[in-house]
């Protein structure tokens, strides 16, 4: 057996182990840091039932559609708004899902169009 075949095989097998240990971190972790069971299911759906207010979403769903319907223009018709979740109140950069220099950007556009 040539020597670039011995050193393919020890560069298989290292991969191989490599992923295997960190598959077993992965497990270990979702073990540990897995999610949390809410202990009593009646406060927590009391909790939600009293934020809830329907006709503050039906008006809130109402403008969202039309505000995407308008930019994408289309109708409302034409899509279905799943789920809405409140953004982060703080107006820092790890409110958004962008990078650093995304958030920057975007204040560097606003400060040049005014």
């Amino acid at each position: 057996m040539g020597m670039h075949w011995i050193i393919m095989l020890i560069g298989l097998g290292t991969v191989s182990i490599g992923l295997f240990i960190i598959q077993a971190i992965i497990s270990v972790l979702k073990i540990f840091l897995g999610p949390k069971v809410a202990k009593h299911a009646s406060d927590v759906h009391s909790a939600s039932a009293s934020a809830h207010n329907p006709s503050r979403d039906e008006a809130l769903v109402a403008v969202i559609s039309a505000a995407i319907a308008a930019a994408s223009g289309t109708t409302p018709a034409s899509f279905r708004i799943a789920s809405i979740q409140a953004a982060p109140v703080s107006g820092a950069p790890s409110s958004f899902n962008t990078p650093s220099w995304g958030y920057v950007e975007r204040l560097t556009r606003l400060a040049g169009s005014r």
